[in-house]
């Protein structure tokens, strides 16, 4: 039997939906329901901003998934700022989950979800990321200018809930990450759960402190020498380990020390409807005038992502004006 090269295979997918001009089929969309957010991460969103911009009302959000399903989306993340403070948030899920086809999954920094979890897996939401950088309170504090308990109760809600995967998001930050990599890594060896740490990614006006405060990848390799390598997810950011008997994994996203564009399927959506083909680019096209169209709406959606970057030029010390919490993380 033939055996079909990575990009023709692309291209047959998208017969049925979205290929960008380096053969790439694009099946997954982060979409931001909010920049608001309950937290004031250092490296996320600068102290005293305040929201400018409107986001997307419940209805043109409703008319955005079905045009991404139409399109040969197969999984959508909800991501903000933090998507469970928008207000009306729960009803809304609610009805959009009801779309078939559909992996739905969320990022939060997990301070709601004790009482969020459940309604979320009820809802048909199967996959959580959590984001949590430090189990020492005072770095949370710190860092987020949160309390690391309600992230903790948000955890082990998360972890009863049902979800079908249960992801902690650890971002490196030099002073603070170097104690902290075992730390998150030991909740790998009794849970079924990841840990990705990924490297801290200068965006917007708090690009300097990211700078600054830059930990690469290879600390944890260097803190988890017994790492061992495990398999590998098509398509995802990161390269996965495991510690010796565990149940869940360790895996590393490097956007600056080795990137991963070639593999990349994924678009975003920003909150106040623009679609950026490419984290890391100023790029963004406006999907708004076309949110009640659907015709439209697919056309809009297969012009943006013919405007994928073959790769990110980060390193190259662009400037992205948006901030993390403006795009969504």
């Amino acid at each position: 039997m033939e055996e079909k090269h990575p990009r023709r295979m692309a291209r047959d997918m998208g017969a049925f939906g979205m290929t960008d001009r380096f053969g790439r089929a694009i099946t997954y969309a982060r979409l931001s329901l909010t920049e608001a957010c309950n937290l004031r991460c250092r490296y996320c969103m600068p102290p005293g901003r305040a929201s400018a911009r409107p986001a997307m009302d419940d209805r043109q959000v409703e008319h955005l998934v079905q045009a991404l399903a139409a399109m040969g989306v197969r999984k959508i993340r909800f991501t903000g700022g933090e998507p469970l403070v928008r207000p009306g948030v729960r009803p809304l899920l609610e009805r959009v989950c009801r779309q078939p086809g559909i992996d739905w999954a969320i990022t939060t920094n997990g301070t709601t979800l004790a009482r969020d979890a459940e309604w979320l897996c009820r809802a048909g939401v199967t996959r959580v990321n959590i984001s949590l950088d430090t189990l020492d309170a005072a770095d949370y504090q710190a860092l987020t200018g949160g309390n690391v308990q309600d992230a903790r109760r948000g955890i082990e809600a998360a972890l009863a809930a049902g979800f079908r995967q249960v992801r902690l998001n650890a971002v490196l930050v030099r002073g603070v990450s170097e104690g902290q990599i075992a730390v998150l890594a030991d909740w790998t060896r009794d849970w079924p759960v990841d840990v990705r740490f990924i490297e801290l990614m200068p965006m917007g006006t708090c690009q300097d402190w990211a700078k600054a405060h830059f930990l690469p990848a290879r600390a944890v390799r260097e803190a988890l020498p017994e790492l061992q390598e495990t398999e590998q997810d098509a398509h995802a950011p990161a390269h996965y380990f495991r510690l010796p008997g565990a149940k869940g994994r360790v895996g590393l996203i490097t956007p600056l020390s080795g990137h991963f564009c070639a593999a990349c399927n994924r678009i975003r959506i920003t909150f106040d409807g623009k679609l950026k083909p490419c984290l890391h680019s100023n790029e963004e096209i406006d999907l708004r005038p076309a949110l009640d169209d659907p015709a439209a709406l697919q056309e809009l959606l297969r012009q943006g992502v013919q405007c994928k970057p073959e790769r990110h030029h980060l390193c190259e010390n662009q400037f992205i004006r948006r901030d993390m919490s403006q795009i969504g993380g």
